[in-house]
């Protein structure tokens, strides 16, 4: 909780006024203040609830805290798959990206989405009455409400969450399988072409030499003269032409800031994944996997406390920004930013 607070501020001060404004900056904005809601609101309440089993009375406090959770896991998602759709705009249709506008009507979009999606938790949560280790006395948890608990109502909603996200999640491993076959196929094409073209030259230049080789060798049969200036040419042009075929491999790749968010979206579902398995096939037996239910559900937490992280680790110019920000506010002295730094720190595939 303390890490996922301290690394999504540190998010939101960099990315809002650190980096130039650009659509990969929008989006982790967006998740930085999703991350940040869960670890302010949703994970201390958890907390609260894990260390206090039977006495949590509090049914305002649940909803809330339901709903939170409930929000930043269906809005991560749908802005998940907003990414992915940008990155693949960018990468296989350079000419059609998608204008920083629309990168915040699509963010909003998200926001918007999850709030409905979210809504049927003000319904079904609430205090459900628990067995204590004391038979003659009972204790309320922060669950399914008792009116709901094994209902129809309560086995289509988990049955539609699961469905969202596991439908998320295949849209976003169609669109980076589409992305990492596009670049695959373009980079192959430039070496082939360059590959061919440079053996044409090469051959043609055999030919020419050879002919001279001829020539030479029947107006005079003790010499063979091959001109060193045309090696040492064809040499330097074949460098060169090496030299621009790396160039262009170059350019012709996914960028670090795709990279980056990629990450971001692997660790959502590998975070989420374990939660969606223990809602929908744990729970039916949740008094023998009480432990591992709980485990499961809560591990999704993590997700909002590691991508301050992911940042830190693949994004060089967050992690310097960070660094020259805590010395200031080590030293006391916290001056107004002077400069922006460019996300997109490598060129998309062209």
């Amino acid at each position: 909780m303390i890490i996922g607070i301290f690394g999504n501020s540190l998010v939101l001060y960099v990315y809002s006024y650190r980096f130039k404004r650009s659509s990969s900056v929008y989006f982790i904005i967006s998740l930085g203040i999703f991350d940040l809601l869960a670890c302010v609101i949703a994970i201390p309440v958890e907390i609260y609830d894990i260390q206090h089993k039977y006495t949590f009375y509090s049914p305002i406090a649940c909803t809330l805290v339901r709903y939170c959770g409930s929000f930043v896991q269906y809005s991560s998602v749908y802005l998940l798959v907003g990414v992915a759709i940008d990155r693949y705009i960018k990468i296989c249709y350079p000419l059609k990206m998608i204008s920083p506008k629309k990168i915040k009507w699509m963010c909003v979009g998200a926001t918007i989405a999850g709030v409905i999606s979210s809504s049927p938790t003000f319904l079904l949560y609430g205090i459900k009455e628990e067995k204590t280790p004391h038979p003659d006395i009972r204790g309320g948890n922060c669950s399914i409400a008792q009116k709901y608990y094994k209902t129809l109502f309560e086995m289509i909603y988990f049955l539609l969450m699961s469905a969202t996200f596991v439908a998320c999640v295949l849209l976003m491993i169609i669109l980076y399988s589409l992305i990492w076959c596009t670049v695959k196929r373009r980079r192959g094409s430039v070496i082939g072409d360059s590959v061919r073209k440079t053996s044409e030259t090469d051959s043609t230049k055999r030919m020419y030499y050879k002919k001279q080789t001829s020539v030479n060798s029947d107006d005079d049969n003790n010499s063979v003269f091959l001109p060193n200036n045309h090696s040492k040419s064809s040499s330097r042009r074949l460098r060169r032409r090496m030299s621009s075929v790396s160039a262009v491999l170059k350019k012709i790749k996914v960028t670090r800031t795709t990279v980056l968010l990629f990450a971001v979206t692997l660790a959502f579902i590998l975070s989420y994944f374990p939660s969606v398995i223990a809602m929908v096939y744990l729970k039916k037996k949740i008094h023998k996997y009480e432990l591992l239910y709980t485990f499961f559900v809560k591990f999704s937490f993590m997700n909002n406390a590691i991508n301050p992280i992911i940042y830190s680790f693949l994004n060089v110019n967050f992690r310097t920004e960070c660094k020259e920000l805590l010395k200031r506010c080590y030293c006391g002295k916290i001056k107004p930013p002077s400069r922006q730094t460019s996300m997109e720190t490598e060129e998309d595939v062209k």
